[in-house]
């Protein structure tokens, strides 16, 4: 990415470094394999509906959903290996179909739009800056 903004904009090396310099990827994203001793429910995990991660200890579920089912006679998001709910209490629930890997790439794409846009318009207003320095001098003389 970074040799690819240097050659579009070699005049802001400074610029780009400091920009990418704050991109952060932490995590290494790998896909998702099956835990045989995992919790069957699902969770809401900010509209992924994600696997539960406890250890299952009472037939298929962990203690807390165990629980969850004896009370209120079914789980919250249903069991992971079954379709995710649509509604819950009437009202319709948005899930993200997109994972955490497909979300960290379009972050990137948004973040590298902006830099280019912060780029294009630090240029522009040096070429001003140029500009009017260019007409106080011939005024000048």
């Amino acid at each position: 990415m970074k040799l690819d903004l240097l050659k579009e904009f070699p005049d802001n090396e400074d610029l780009i470094n400091l920009k990418l310099s704050k991109l952060k990827i932490d995590d290494i994203f790998e896909e998702e394999d099956y835990h045989p001793s995992a919790c069957h429910a699902r969770v809401w995990n900010n509209h992924r509906g994600t696997r539960c991660t406890n250890l299952k200890c009472i037939g298929n579920y962990c203690k807390s959903h165990d629980k969850m089912i004896k009370k209120y006679g079914k789980l919250l998001f249903g069991d992971y290996f079954e379709d995710r709910p649509l509604y819950k209490d009437g009202i319709k629930l948005q899930w993200f179909d997109m994972s955490e890997k497909d979300e960290l790439n379009v972050l990137l794409k948004y973040q590298n739009m902006k830099l280019l846009d912060k780029i294009s318009k630090s240029e522009q207003i040096s070429k001003s800056v140029l500009y009017i320095k260019y007409r106080q001098i011939v005024r000048n003389n």
